[in-house]
């Protein structure tokens, strides 16, 4: 699917023909396309994870690089391995495409232990399962899955004694693989950032934030793009606590929102030939969520001058549907309105 949403952060400041961008679209369609269709056929199948998504208790079997689901989620929602961003402007060249890449401002925030602890870890499953193809080994430490809002958290480690290469960092942590994907993770969408801390010479450690669950298996697969190993992570698991708005439009977790736009009259424009086209989340220039307290998290900000990014994965499921994963955790008793663009929500439930 295409992620117009990214394509519109990545490109908004371009200065170039509206044929060349339009060509830039196009080719990223057609990729993505490719991409999708490829990861619809299915892997045999060379271990299937057992264990069972923990909804009461701890599922400490499993873990290898920590001692409890509390350090991983230090890693995944913390300040310590994350990446922050000042917004800055950025001169790239792309062939004969030249522009000014605004980078988007990302703000991370220490761990909220209290809602880590209460709200989080009993969701957290330790897996330490693995697989190899030639010569590379494929270890899935960990899944978090919250069937509420679609979002969840894969932590997996890619090791060679030789070496792991060929990959490369954006500059907020995101791993790309100029060469292609090695590692695919299929049913859901998402993306993969470096663990600093845990990756070496020999060892590539990876949380891949995702959201958007899509088929009808109930499992997410983890394997490598070539071969035929694969592993199976069920998600039969039940959603954590949320709290609702908009009439339940609007669902939000410790880790993800889920937006339902359908009846949102204010994220409707006109088309070019004066069509009024229905809600679209494409018009969501921004996303903020409400505290007692007075203080806010701007999730997301599409602004002339600034453009903010505090969420892990973004996607549009159709047209008028949209996730955000976060990169924090936020206690959902504290959340008294949801904001988007100048449109504010309370809580209903």
């Amino acid at each position: 699917m295409f992620d117009s949403k990214l394509y519109k952060e990545t490109f908004s400041q371009v200065h170039a023909s509206e044929e060349t961008l339009a060509e830039v679209v196009n080719m990223t369609k057609k990729y993505q396309n490719n991409y999708l269709r490829r990861g619809a056929r299915m892997l045999l199948i060379a271990a299937v994870v057992t264990c069972l998504l923990a909804t009461t208790a701890f599922a400490y079997v499993g873990f290898t690089q920590y001692e409890n689901p509390m350090e991983l989620l230090a890693t995944f929602f913390g300040d310590g391995n994350q990446k922050s961003s000042d917004g800055q402007i950025v001169h790239e060249t792309y062939f004969d495409l030249e522009y000014d890449l605004v980078q988007p401002t990302i703000e991370c925030v220490p761990l909220d232990e209290k809602t880590a602890e209460e709200d989080v870890a009993p969701y957290v499953s330790g897996v330490g399962e693995s697989v190899t193809n030639d010569g590379d080994k494929l270890t899935v430490e960990a899944h978090l899955y919250d069937s509420t809002t679609d979002c969840g958290i894969i932590y997996y480690n890619l090791e060679n004694s030789e070496g792991v290469s060929g990959y490369e960092l954006q500059f907020d942590g995101e791993v790309w693989w100029p060469g292609g994907e090695k590692i695919v993770v299929r049913n859901c969408h998402g993306k993969n950032y470096i663990v600093e801390g845990e990756t070496t010479d020999t060892k590539l450690s990876v949380a891949h934030y995702y959201c958007g669950i899509y088929g009808e298996e109930p499992y997410i697969e983890v394997g490598f793009s070539e071969g035929n190993t694969a592993l199976y992570l069920p998600l039969n698991g039940s959603g954590m606590d949320a709290v609702s708005f908009a009439g339940g439009d609007i669902k939000l977790s410790a880790i993800g929102i889920s937006i339902d736009a359908g009846d949102m009259e204010f994220l409707r424009k006109y088309d070019t030939d004066g069509t009024y086209l229905p809600p679209m989340t494409d018009n969501i220039d921004s996303l903020v969520i409400s505290f007692r307290d007075g203080s806010e998290y701007v999730v997301d900000k599409d602004g002339e001058e600034q453009v903010v990014r505090n969420y892990s994965y973004c996607i549009n499921m159709e047209v008028d549907e949209r996730t955000y994963s976060f990169n924090r955790l936020i206690d959902i008793e504290e959340v008294v309105a949801v904001i988007i663009n100048e449109y504010e929500y309370a809580v209903t439930e």
